[in-house]
Protein backbone atom coordinates (compact mmCIF):
# COMPACT_ATOMS: atom_id res chain seq x y z
CA UNK A 1 0.00 0.00 0.00
CA UNK A 2 1.18 3.52 -0.86
CA UNK A 3 -0.30 6.61 0.78
CA UNK A 4 -0.30 9.79 -1.29
CA UNK A 5 -2.16 13.04 -0.60
CA UNK A 6 -4.37 11.29 1.94
CA UNK A 7 -5.32 8.39 -0.36
CA UNK A 8 -4.17 4.79 -0.19
CA UNK A 9 -3.02 2.94 -3.32
CA UNK A 10 -2.48 -0.81 -3.49
CA UNK A 11 0.67 -2.18 -5.14
CA UNK A 12 -0.86 -4.62 -7.67
CA UNK A 13 0.68 -7.25 -9.94
CA UNK A 14 1.02 -6.67 -13.71
CA UNK A 15 -2.12 -8.65 -14.65
CA UNK A 16 -4.34 -6.76 -12.19
CA UNK A 17 -3.00 -3.41 -13.39
CA UNK A 18 -3.65 -4.49 -16.99
CA UNK A 19 -7.26 -5.47 -16.15
CA UNK A 20 -7.76 -2.14 -14.37
CA UNK A 21 -6.36 -0.23 -17.34
CA UNK A 22 -8.59 -2.20 -19.74
CA UNK A 23 -11.67 -1.42 -17.67
CA UNK A 24 -10.67 2.25 -17.55
CA UNK A 25 -10.31 2.41 -21.36
CA UNK A 26 -13.67 0.69 -21.93
CA UNK A 27 -15.36 3.02 -19.44
CA UNK A 28 -13.81 6.00 -21.24
CA UNK A 29 -15.09 4.73 -24.58
CA UNK A 30 -18.59 4.31 -23.14
CA UNK A 31 -18.66 7.70 -21.38
CA UNK A 32 -17.54 9.55 -24.50
CA UNK A 33 -19.69 7.55 -26.95
CA UNK A 34 -16.79 6.38 -29.09
CA UNK A 35 -18.19 3.98 -31.75
CA UNK A 36 -16.84 1.79 -34.51
CA UNK A 37 -18.02 1.71 -38.17
CA UNK A 38 -21.01 -0.40 -37.20
CA UNK A 39 -22.19 2.24 -34.76
CA UNK A 40 -21.32 0.10 -31.70
CA UNK A 41 -19.56 1.43 -28.60
CA UNK A 42 -15.92 0.35 -28.82
CA UNK A 43 -15.06 -2.17 -26.07
CA UNK A 44 -11.73 -4.00 -25.88
CA UNK A 45 -11.55 -7.59 -24.68
CA UNK A 46 -8.77 -9.75 -23.33
CA UNK A 47 -7.23 -11.47 -26.32
CA UNK A 48 -3.74 -12.87 -26.17
CA UNK A 49 -3.55 -12.64 -29.93
CA UNK A 50 -4.44 -8.95 -30.01
CA UNK A 51 -1.57 -6.43 -30.24
CA UNK A 52 -3.72 -3.91 -28.36
CA UNK A 53 -4.13 -6.25 -25.39
CA UNK A 54 -0.39 -6.96 -25.37
CA UNK A 55 0.27 -3.22 -25.28
CA UNK A 56 -2.18 -2.80 -22.38
CA UNK A 57 -0.55 -5.72 -20.54
CA UNK A 58 2.89 -4.17 -21.08
CA UNK A 59 1.70 -0.85 -19.69
CA UNK A 60 0.27 -2.75 -16.70
CA UNK A 61 3.69 -4.31 -16.08
CA UNK A 62 5.39 -0.90 -16.26
CA UNK A 63 2.81 0.47 -13.78
CA UNK A 64 3.64 -2.35 -11.34
CA UNK A 65 7.36 -1.62 -11.57
CA UNK A 66 6.74 2.09 -10.93
CA UNK A 67 4.48 1.28 -7.95
CA UNK A 68 7.14 -0.95 -6.43
CA UNK A 69 9.81 1.72 -6.89
CA UNK A 70 7.61 4.35 -5.24
CA UNK A 71 6.79 1.94 -2.43
CA UNK A 72 10.49 1.22 -1.85
CA UNK A 73 11.30 4.93 -1.76
CA UNK A 74 8.41 5.60 0.61
CA UNK A 75 9.59 2.84 2.93
CA UNK A 76 13.15 4.15 2.82
CA UNK A 77 12.01 7.55 4.04
CA UNK A 78 9.45 6.28 6.55
CA UNK A 79 11.15 6.70 9.92
CA UNK A 80 8.79 4.24 11.59
CA UNK A 81 9.40 1.33 9.24
CA UNK A 82 12.73 1.84 7.47
CA UNK A 83 15.72 -0.42 8.07
CA UNK A 84 18.45 0.34 10.61
CA UNK A 85 20.96 1.45 7.97
CA UNK A 86 18.39 3.83 6.49
CA UNK A 87 17.83 5.32 9.97
CA UNK A 88 21.53 6.22 10.02
CA UNK A 89 21.18 7.78 6.56
CA UNK A 90 18.10 9.75 7.59
CA UNK A 91 19.92 10.94 10.71
CA UNK A 92 22.52 12.64 8.50
CA UNK A 93 19.76 14.32 6.48
CA UNK A 94 18.04 15.50 9.67
CA UNK A 95 21.41 16.62 11.10
CA UNK A 96 21.00 14.31 14.09
CA UNK A 97 24.20 12.64 15.26
CA UNK A 98 24.14 9.20 16.84
CA UNK A 99 25.43 9.46 20.40
CA UNK A 100 28.47 7.41 21.30
CA UNK A 101 27.42 7.53 24.96
CA UNK A 102 27.28 9.84 27.97
CA UNK A 103 29.29 10.20 31.15
CA UNK A 104 28.19 9.05 34.59
CA UNK A 105 28.26 11.74 37.25
CA UNK A 106 28.72 11.66 41.00
CA UNK A 107 27.98 14.31 43.61
CA UNK A 108 30.26 14.54 46.66
CA UNK A 109 29.38 16.40 49.83
CA UNK A 110 32.61 18.02 51.02
CA UNK A 111 33.11 19.75 54.40
CA UNK A 112 35.90 22.29 54.90
CA UNK A 113 37.94 22.52 58.09
CA UNK A 114 39.03 25.78 59.74
CA UNK A 115 40.38 27.03 56.36
CA UNK A 116 38.82 27.30 52.91
CA UNK A 117 38.97 24.03 50.97
CA UNK A 118 39.66 24.11 47.21
CA UNK A 119 38.69 21.16 44.99
CA UNK A 120 40.48 21.43 41.64
CA UNK A 121 40.03 19.57 38.38
CA UNK A 122 43.13 17.55 39.30
CA UNK A 123 41.43 16.02 42.36
CA UNK A 124 40.11 12.61 41.29
CA UNK A 125 38.11 9.68 42.55
CA UNK A 126 38.82 6.29 40.97
CA UNK A 127 36.06 3.68 40.95
CA UNK A 128 36.02 0.17 39.48
CA UNK A 129 32.67 -0.96 38.13
CA UNK A 130 32.10 -4.20 36.18
CA UNK A 131 35.90 -4.65 36.05
CA UNK A 132 36.33 -1.27 34.31
CA UNK A 133 38.21 1.58 36.01
CA UNK A 134 36.54 4.99 35.89
CA UNK A 135 38.25 8.20 37.00
CA UNK A 136 35.87 10.93 38.22
CA UNK A 137 37.00 14.57 38.34
CA UNK A 138 35.30 17.99 38.66
CA UNK A 139 34.62 19.99 35.50
CA UNK A 140 35.31 23.26 37.34
CA UNK A 141 37.14 24.36 40.48
CA UNK A 142 35.15 24.51 43.74
CA UNK A 143 36.03 26.65 46.77
CA UNK A 144 34.26 25.63 49.98
CA UNK A 145 34.39 28.27 52.75
CA UNK A 146 35.75 27.21 56.13
CA UNK A 147 33.36 25.29 58.39
CA UNK A 148 30.94 24.90 55.46
CA UNK A 149 29.72 21.92 53.49
CA UNK A 150 28.95 22.01 49.77
CA UNK A 151 28.29 19.71 46.82
CA UNK A 152 31.01 18.93 44.28
CA UNK A 153 30.01 17.46 40.91
CA UNK A 154 32.39 14.96 39.27
CA UNK A 155 32.29 13.43 35.79
CA UNK A 156 33.62 10.03 34.71
CA UNK A 157 36.39 9.87 32.13
CA UNK A 158 34.61 7.21 30.07
CA UNK A 159 31.08 6.95 28.73
CA UNK A 160 28.74 4.29 30.05
CA UNK A 161 26.60 3.60 33.12
CA UNK A 162 28.33 3.43 36.50
CA UNK A 163 26.20 2.64 39.56
CA UNK A 164 27.68 3.85 42.86
CA UNK A 165 25.76 3.46 46.11
CA UNK A 166 25.46 6.49 48.42
CA UNK A 167 28.20 6.65 51.05
CA UNK A 168 30.38 3.95 49.46
CA UNK A 169 33.24 6.31 48.43
CA UNK A 170 34.80 8.06 51.42
CA UNK A 171 37.90 9.82 50.05
CA UNK A 172 39.55 11.38 47.01
CA UNK A 173 42.46 9.50 45.46
CA UNK A 174 44.89 11.95 47.08
CA UNK A 175 44.41 13.95 50.32
CA UNK A 176 42.78 17.35 49.77
CA UNK A 177 44.08 20.25 51.83
CA UNK A 178 41.67 21.67 54.43
CA UNK A 179 39.03 19.01 53.76
CA UNK A 180 37.42 17.87 56.99
CA UNK A 181 35.28 15.09 55.56
CA UNK A 182 33.46 13.98 52.42
CA UNK A 183 30.96 11.41 51.25
CA UNK A 184 29.15 10.68 48.01
CA UNK A 185 25.55 10.59 46.94
CA UNK A 186 24.37 7.90 44.54
CA UNK A 187 25.74 8.20 41.03
CA UNK A 188 23.73 9.34 38.04
CA UNK A 189 24.55 6.64 35.48
CA UNK A 190 25.49 7.59 31.95
CA UNK A 191 24.72 5.57 28.86
CA UNK A 192 26.50 3.37 26.37
CA UNK A 193 26.27 3.78 22.61
CA UNK A 194 22.81 4.93 21.49
CA UNK A 195 20.58 2.20 20.08
CA UNK A 196 19.04 2.49 16.63
CA UNK A 197 15.58 2.54 18.26
CA UNK A 198 16.56 5.53 20.42
CA UNK A 199 18.06 7.32 17.40
CA UNK A 200 14.87 6.67 15.43
CA UNK A 201 12.86 8.31 18.23
CA UNK A 202 15.17 11.35 18.35
CA UNK A 203 14.85 11.86 14.58
CA UNK A 204 11.08 11.95 14.99
CA UNK A 205 11.34 14.34 17.95
CA UNK A 206 13.68 16.54 15.93
CA UNK A 207 10.77 17.40 13.63
CA UNK A 208 9.27 19.70 16.28
CA UNK A 209 9.72 23.44 15.82
CA UNK A 210 8.83 24.59 19.35
CA UNK A 211 12.05 26.28 20.61
CA UNK A 212 11.93 24.81 24.14
CA UNK A 213 11.39 21.29 22.80
CA UNK A 214 14.09 21.84 20.20
CA UNK A 215 16.64 22.89 22.83
CA UNK A 216 15.88 19.89 25.03
CA UNK A 217 16.02 17.45 22.10
CA UNK A 218 19.23 18.99 20.76
CA UNK A 219 20.98 18.91 24.14
CA UNK A 220 19.87 15.31 24.66
CA UNK A 221 21.50 14.52 21.33
CA UNK A 222 24.98 15.75 22.28
CA UNK A 223 27.60 13.12 22.92
CA UNK A 224 28.61 13.29 26.57
CA UNK A 225 25.15 14.42 27.71
CA UNK A 226 23.01 11.87 29.50
CA UNK A 227 19.83 13.86 29.96
CA UNK A 228 18.78 17.49 29.77
CA UNK A 229 15.78 19.58 30.67
CA UNK A 230 14.83 23.25 30.43
CA UNK A 231 12.25 25.58 31.92
CA UNK A 232 11.48 28.94 30.30
CA UNK A 233 9.73 31.63 32.35
CA UNK A 234 7.20 33.07 29.89
CA UNK A 235 6.13 35.84 32.28
CA UNK A 236 6.98 39.41 31.30
CA UNK A 237 7.20 40.75 34.85
CA UNK A 238 7.33 38.03 37.52
CA UNK A 239 10.16 35.74 38.56
CA UNK A 240 9.43 32.09 39.39
CA UNK A 241 11.24 29.63 41.63
CA UNK A 242 12.31 26.42 39.87
CA UNK A 243 14.18 23.76 41.84
CA UNK A 244 15.21 26.39 44.40
CA UNK A 245 16.52 28.86 41.81
CA UNK A 246 14.96 32.22 40.95
CA UNK A 247 14.23 32.45 37.22
CA UNK A 248 13.67 36.08 36.06
CA UNK A 249 11.02 36.96 33.44
CA UNK A 250 11.79 35.80 29.87
CA UNK A 251 14.73 33.76 31.17
CA UNK A 252 15.51 30.04 30.89
CA UNK A 253 17.04 27.62 33.37
CA UNK A 254 18.94 24.58 32.11
CA UNK A 255 19.53 21.28 33.86
CA UNK A 256 22.13 19.04 32.24
CA UNK A 257 23.58 15.68 33.25
CA UNK A 258 27.04 15.16 31.78
CA UNK A 259 29.25 17.61 29.96
CA UNK A 260 29.92 18.84 26.44
CA UNK A 261 31.73 21.80 24.93
CA UNK A 262 28.73 22.37 22.62
CA UNK A 263 26.08 23.20 25.23
CA UNK A 264 26.21 26.98 24.70
CA UNK A 265 26.34 26.85 20.90
CA UNK A 266 23.51 24.30 20.80
CA UNK A 267 21.33 26.45 23.06
CA UNK A 268 21.78 29.53 20.88
CA UNK A 269 20.71 27.66 17.76
CA UNK A 270 17.16 27.75 19.09
CA UNK A 271 16.91 30.33 21.89
CA UNK A 272 18.12 33.91 22.31
CA UNK A 273 16.78 34.32 25.85
CA UNK A 274 19.34 34.52 28.69
CA UNK A 275 19.80 31.67 31.15
CA UNK A 276 20.20 31.66 34.92
CA UNK A 277 23.94 31.85 35.63
CA UNK A 278 24.08 32.54 39.39
CA UNK A 279 25.40 29.39 41.03
CA UNK A 280 25.48 27.58 37.68
CA UNK A 281 28.23 26.01 35.61
CA UNK A 282 28.84 28.68 32.96
CA UNK A 283 29.86 28.17 29.35
CA UNK A 284 30.24 31.03 26.85
CA UNK A 285 28.77 31.22 23.39
CA UNK A 286 30.98 33.43 21.21
CA UNK A 287 29.28 35.20 18.29
CA UNK A 288 31.07 35.88 15.01
CA UNK A 289 31.77 39.44 16.19
CA UNK A 290 33.53 38.11 19.30
CA UNK A 291 30.75 38.99 21.73
CA UNK A 292 30.36 36.52 24.60
CA UNK A 293 26.99 35.25 25.80
CA UNK A 294 27.16 33.24 29.05
CA UNK A 295 25.04 30.08 29.29
CA UNK A 296 24.47 28.61 32.74
CA UNK A 297 23.41 25.06 33.50
CA UNK A 298 22.86 23.10 36.69
CA UNK A 299 23.54 19.41 37.36
CA UNK A 300 20.41 17.40 38.17
CA UNK A 301 19.56 15.92 41.54
CA UNK A 302 19.10 12.19 41.95
CA UNK A 303 15.98 10.59 43.36
CA UNK A 304 16.53 7.02 44.45
CA UNK A 305 13.59 5.03 43.14
CA UNK A 306 12.21 1.81 44.56
CA UNK A 307 10.25 -0.60 42.38
CA UNK A 308 8.07 -3.42 43.66
CA UNK A 309 7.07 -6.09 41.14
CA UNK A 310 4.35 -8.62 41.83
CA UNK A 311 4.71 -11.98 40.07
CA UNK A 312 2.09 -14.59 39.32
CA UNK A 313 4.53 -17.39 40.10
CA UNK A 314 7.95 -18.06 41.56
CA UNK A 315 10.91 -17.72 39.18
CA UNK A 316 14.40 -19.26 39.33
CA UNK A 317 17.16 -17.09 40.83
CA UNK A 318 18.79 -16.44 37.44
CA UNK A 319 15.51 -15.13 36.02
CA UNK A 320 14.93 -12.94 39.07
CA UNK A 321 18.43 -11.51 38.56
CA UNK A 322 17.70 -10.84 34.87
CA UNK A 323 14.44 -9.13 35.78
CA UNK A 324 16.19 -6.84 38.28
CA UNK A 325 18.77 -5.90 35.64
CA UNK A 326 15.99 -5.04 33.19
CA UNK A 327 14.28 -2.80 35.74
CA UNK A 328 17.54 -1.06 36.75
CA UNK A 329 18.34 -0.30 33.09
CA UNK A 330 15.17 1.81 32.85
CA UNK A 331 17.02 4.58 34.72
CA UNK A 332 18.77 5.46 31.46
CA UNK A 333 15.59 5.77 29.39
CA UNK A 334 13.48 8.26 31.36
CA UNK A 335 13.93 11.93 30.39
CA UNK A 336 14.88 14.30 33.18
CA UNK A 337 11.91 15.69 35.07
CA UNK A 338 9.35 13.20 33.73
CA UNK A 339 7.36 11.28 36.30
CA UNK A 340 7.92 7.57 36.73
CA UNK A 341 4.61 5.73 36.53
CA UNK A 342 3.42 2.17 36.88
CA UNK A 343 2.41 2.24 33.21
CA UNK A 344 5.90 3.41 32.17
CA UNK A 345 7.58 0.52 34.00
CA UNK A 346 5.22 -2.11 32.65
CA UNK A 347 5.26 -0.75 29.08
CA UNK A 348 9.07 -0.69 29.11
CA UNK A 349 9.19 -4.31 30.26
CA UNK A 350 6.52 -5.54 27.83
CA UNK A 351 9.08 -6.96 25.39
CA UNK A 352 10.96 -8.82 28.12
CA UNK A 353 10.55 -12.59 27.94
CA UNK A 354 9.62 -12.65 31.64
CA UNK A 355 6.88 -10.02 31.28
CA UNK A 356 4.14 -12.67 31.30
CA UNK A 357 4.96 -13.44 34.93
CA UNK A 358 4.38 -9.81 36.10
CA UNK A 359 0.89 -9.06 37.43
CA UNK A 360 1.52 -5.69 39.07
CA UNK A 361 3.97 -2.89 39.86
CA UNK A 362 4.30 -0.14 42.47
CA UNK A 363 6.82 2.69 42.93
CA UNK A 364 8.29 4.62 45.85
CA UNK A 365 10.84 7.35 46.52
CA UNK A 366 11.52 6.28 50.12
CA UNK A 367 11.20 2.49 50.04
CA UNK A 368 8.28 2.61 52.45
CA UNK A 369 5.25 4.21 50.81
CA UNK A 370 4.45 2.64 47.43
CA UNK A 371 1.93 3.89 44.86
CA UNK A 372 1.30 4.00 41.10
CA UNK A 373 3.71 6.86 40.41
CA UNK A 374 6.60 8.98 41.70
CA UNK A 375 6.67 12.68 40.81
CA UNK A 376 9.94 14.19 39.58
CA UNK A 377 10.78 17.90 39.54
CA UNK A 378 12.31 19.71 36.56
CA UNK A 379 15.84 18.93 37.78
CA UNK A 380 15.38 15.37 39.07
CA UNK A 381 16.70 12.12 37.64
CA UNK A 382 15.30 8.84 38.88
CA UNK A 383 17.85 6.10 39.52
CA UNK A 384 17.04 2.48 40.36
CA UNK A 385 19.90 0.60 41.97
CA UNK A 386 20.19 -3.04 40.92
CA UNK A 387 19.70 -4.66 44.31
CA UNK A 388 17.09 -6.41 46.42
CA UNK A 389 16.69 -3.22 48.45
CA UNK A 390 15.65 -1.05 45.51
CA UNK A 391 13.94 -3.68 43.34
CA UNK A 392 11.59 -5.75 45.43
CA UNK A 393 10.10 -8.80 43.75
CA UNK A 394 7.19 -10.51 45.41
CA UNK A 395 5.88 -13.91 44.30
CA UNK A 396 3.23 -16.21 45.78
CA UNK A 397 4.37 -18.45 48.57
CA UNK A 398 4.88 -22.05 47.59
Amino acid sequence: MIEFEGREYIVDDATTNAYNLLNYINEYMKSNGIKNRKGEIVQFKINLGSPIWLIIFGVGYIATVIQKLIYAVAQAFSINSCADQQVLNLAQIARVTRKTGSYSTMVRRVSASSEDCTITTADTVTVTYNDIEYVFRPAIEYVIPKYNTDSVLLFADKVGPVYITSGSVKEFDEPVKNMLSCTNLGSEPGTGAESIAALRTRIQQNETVVPVNSVINALNGLTGIGKANMYFNISNNEAVIVAGHSVPPRTAILFVQGTSSEIASTYYKYMTAPTVTEGAIVQDFIAVNGQRFPIGYFPPETIQLYVKLYLSKNLPDDEIKALRSAVASLSNTLPMGSDYTQAYILDSLSDNELFGSIIGCELSSDGTTFSNSVALGYNNIGVIQNSETYIIIEAPEE
